[in-house]
């Protein structure tokens, strides 16, 4: 009977040990429980952000596809323009080898001296026409590499460029609003035209409009200007108590 009891009591440690250990697993358990609740709340939250991430990448996805189209427009024209190069530059050849004729009957038919003179004067002529033209069309190659550069970097409005052909110093307005004085000086500089810097004093409270942002151009985008003129553009300035 008192060995029984022994063994009731031991027994008796024994589950209040086994409660003590399981009260202690609960706690561990709700702990586990919140923590597992924080990391789903994170998880959750990373997903959002990582969702919000795609529709920024799709986004510029897009605004890079409609670049490369305007890119490979220019990069179409400057082919185009590299052909009518090459065209100029074979028919130049073709009137160098015709004056080496002409030079050559010179010299060997004395007696049409003054005839022949002419012709290669006519041919001369020709000649330097010609390379006027091969020189006005490397310029329409050169701005067309000029403006394929900056579109890789800016927006430039699209326009109709069938009347820049008739005058080779003439180029197109770029956008400028929305830049620094140093982004639309070098943008200016890159169609050799030249800044007139103007100043409009602002609200500093206005959040719409940043300190030393283009507001106004003197010339609209994409109208036609000539190399040298003087672009006056408005940048707002904040006046600072």
């Amino acid at each position: 009977m008192a060995k029984d009891l022994i063994l009731s009591k031991q027994d008796l440690v024994t589950v209040t040990e086994l409660q003590t250990e399981l009260d202690t697993q609960k706690k561990q358990t709700i702990l586990l429980n919140k923590e597992l609740d924080v990391q789903k709340n994170q998880a959750t939250k990373l997903e959002t952000e990582l969702d919000a991430q795609k529709k920024q990448a799709t986004k510029l996805e897009t605004e890079l596809d409609i670049q490369k189209i305007k890119a490979t427009k220019l990069e179409t024209e400057l082919d185009i323009q590299k052909i009518k190069a090459t065209k100029l530059e074979t028919e130049l050849d073709i009137q160098k080898i015709k004056a080496t004729d002409l030079l050559i009957e010179l010299n060997i038919e004395k007696e049409n001296n003054a005839k022949l003179q002419k012709e290669l004067d006519a041919q001369k002529k020709q000649m330097t026409k010609l390379e006027n033209e091969l020189t006005i069309e490397k310029k329409k190659v050169a701005d067309l590499t000029k403006e394929l550069e900056i579109e890789k970097s800016f927006k430039i409005p699209e326009t109709n460029t069938n009347n820049i052909s008739l005058n080779p110093n003439a180029v197109i307005m770029p956008n400028l609003i929305g830049f620094t004085e140093t982004a639309c000086s070098q943008m200016l500089l890159s169609f050799d035209l030249k800044l007139d810097t103007i100043y409009q004093y602002i609200d500093p409270e206005n959040k719409d409009i940043a300190n030393g942002q283009s507001v106004k151009q003197s010339v609209a985008a994409g109208d036609i200007v000539n190399r040298g003129d003087i672009i006056a553009v408005v940048f707002a300035k904040k006046i600072i108590s």
